[in-house]
């Protein structure tokens, strides 16, 4: 979900986003009441987006770390 915002607010007058493709390592074992997650752009296009997102508990402690390609769904012109 991270990385999907993080494409689309760089294309506010998108639709959605599909992911073309993701990696994600499993790290660490989340625990506490809350996990956070921090996403990045990486580098953007007119269509495709490179984002990385980072999933951590609420000490910092690594818990998941992602990578995707993402394509950018743009409203059609009339």
């Amino acid at each position: 979900m991270a990385l999907c915002t993080a494409a689309r607010t760089l294309h506010p007058e998108s639709v959605g986003v599909i992911t073309i493709n993701m990696s994600t390592s499993f790290i660490g074992a989340g625990s506490g009441a809350r996990l956070l997650a921090d996403a990045r752009v990486m580098k953007d296009g007119r269509s495709m987006s490179f984002v990385e997102a980072e999933a951590k508990n609420e000490d910092g402690t690594l818990v998941a770390k992602a990578i995707a390609t993402v394509r950018v769904l743009l409203k059609e012109k009339s």
